[in-house]
C-alpha cells in the first residue's frame, strides 16, 4: 500500500483496517511525492498509529520511506 500526494487519507485508513481483517503484517509506502521532509513522515507515522490503536493494538516501525506495521491479538507487555 502507498501514500502519495494526498497523504494520509480517512480512505487509506479505512483500507488498512479492512486489510487488517485477514493479515497481521503490513508494509506501507511513503511515496515522495507526498513528502521528502523526514520529520512530517515521522508525524503521519505517529497519527497512523493513534487511529488504528483506536481499532486494536498495533505497533509501527518506519525505515526510511517505509512503515511497517503488525496488529497484534492482544497488547504487547511492556519491556
Amino acid at each position: 500500500m502507498q501514500i502519495g500526494k494526498n497523504g494520509l487519507t480517512s480512505g487509506v485508513i479505512e483500507t488498512l483496517k479492512a486489510i487488517f481483517k485477514n493479515q497481521e503484517n503490513v508494509e506501507l509506502r511513503i511515496l515522495k511525492s507526498y513528502s521528502r521532509d523526514r520529520e512530517l513522515i515521522d508525524k503521519t507515522v505517529e497519527k497512523l498509529g493513534s487511529e488504528l490503536d483506536k481499532e486494536g493494538f498495533f505497533t509501527l516501525k518506519r525505515i526510511g520511506f517505509k512503515v511497517f506495521i503488525k496488529k497484534w491479538r492482544r497488547k504487547p507487555k511492556p519491556k
